[in-house]
Order: C-alpha cells, then sequence, then structure tokens
C-alpha cells in the first residue's frame, strides 16, 4: 500500500485543512485533508495515485451542485483489513473518469481546488460503499 502523493512523509501534511471528524458547517468531516507543506495553492496539480489495487467504482467529472467535493472519485480496495471504499476530492477536472480495474499507484487524479477554495486533497476511507449511506456521498 502506498500514500496518495509522492513524498508524503516529507512535502504534505494534514493539519492545513479540517481534521477527521470536526463538525463543520455541512457536517461531520469524514476525512482528512492532505497540503503540501509549501502552503496556499501550490499543491494544485500534484498527481494522486490509487493506494492499492482496487477497482474505480464511480467519480464526478461535473462539479457537484451539493457537496463541496468538486471533481472526486471513489475506488473499492481490499486486502487483509477487508474491503474499504477510498474518497478522493477537490481535484482538477481530469481525473480518471473510466469505471476500471486500478493497480497501485496508478495516477487517477491531480489536486485541484473544486468546490472549495484552497487546494488540498480530502481523503477518506470508508468500510461501506458511502453511496449507500443515508445521505450518500453526493448530499
Amino acid at each position: 500500500m502506498r500514500f496518495p502523493v509522492d513524498n508524503f512523509l516529507t512535502q504534505w501534511n494534514e493539519t492545513a485543512g479540517n481534521p477527521f471528524g470536526i463538525q463543520t458547517s455541512y457536517g461531520f468531516h469524514e476525512g482528512v485533508d492532505l497540503n503540501d507543506n509549501a502552503g496556499g495553492n501550490s499543491d494544485i496539480g500534484a498527481n494522486i495515485y490509487a493506494i492499492s489495487p482496487g477497482e474505480l467504482q464511480y467519480y464526478h467529472t461535473a462539479k457537484h451542485p451539493n457537496t463541496g467535493f468538486g471533481y472526486h472519485n471513489v475506488y473499492k480496495i481490499a486486502g487483509a483489513w477487508g474491503v474499504r471504499w477510498v474518497h478522493q476530492a477537490h481535484c482538477l477536472s481530469d481525473l480518471l473518469a473510466t469505471v476500471k480495474v486500478l493497480f497501485e499507484g496508478e495516477k487517477i487524479g491531480r489536486c485541484g481546488n473544486s468546490g472549495t477554495t484552497y487546494g488540498h486533497i480530502h481523503f477518506a476511507l470508508f468500510k461501506v460503499d458511502p453511496a449507500t449511506l443515508p445521505n450518500g456521498i453526493d448530499t
């Protein structure tokens, strides 16, 4: 398993955005916000990779009108921990837009600021397909 960006341990942090579990104006923040250490929008355009082999389940290549996720995708992975769904949001508009099998390390998008005011990657793991949650991933 790999990190969703290159050089995560030395060039990225999760302290500049919303932490996991915080209550926001739109509800529970169910992921972490990944930012590069240079600050501002310097991370826009950074490649985002699949963290593990899996299957791209769905994606939105248009800014979603009801959420702040912007361009985003969800892919399913499996391992000793069981099945999980990975959600990555705020991508640039050129994210991978084909339901397909993914390999670990495959580029699936680029960091953007769609649906938000500053560049970052919203990164979340779910035990269930987030589309099946009562409010779904896109509501």
